[in-house]
């Protein structure tokens, strides 16, 4: 407990003392080295290389927030909606891609990521095209931590 006090303290106070580039800087660092775990889990222990983790990211991303854009359910509960309807694209796609071979896999994983890319980035009327969305709500308050703010040092729009 002591060692997850010490990390996390210096981490909380980062927002409030570092400049709007250091923490801008720090959160794409803290985004890509999940991204790089992830990679590390799957391919480190099975072997298995997959692309779809791009996709997922961006399916995730875009479902979250466009139904707390256009259905008006709370930030924190599209979150975990979001990974719930990525959890479960990923499971069909890998329900179809499971008896292909590792170069196949390779392939098919990389155009799925390519296809969800491509249909975000098309659908100018839902998702914004390649402007993206607009006019999200900002997460609510917990624990005393108004993420507005924090949101407004990260350059985020809302």
């Amino acid at each position: 407990l002591a060692i997850c006090l010490v990390a996390v303290i210096p981490l909380l106070l980062i927002p409030r003392l570092a400049s709007a580039y250091v923490v801008y800087f720090l959160t794409l660092a803290f985004i890509y080295s999940i991204r790089t775990i992830g990679y590390n889990i799957v391919y480190g222990y099975t072997g298995v290389l997959n692309f779809f983790w791009g996709g997922g990211f961006l399916i995730g991303a875009y479902s979250s927030a466009l139904l707390t854009l256009y259905l008006n359910i709370p930030v924190w509960i599209c979150m975990v909606l979001g990974a719930l309807i990525t959890m479960g694209i990923g499971v069909a796609i890998c329900a179809f891609s499971l008896r292909i071979s590792e170069p196949n896999l390779w392939m098919t994983t990389w155009l799925f990521a390519w296809l969800a890319k491509l249909i975000i980035s098309n659908e100018a009327e839902i998702t914004g095209g390649p402007m993206g969305l607009k006019n999200i709500p900002p997460p609510e308050p917990i624990l005393g931590i108004n993420f507005t703010s924090l949101c407004r040092l990260l350059e985020i729009q809302f």
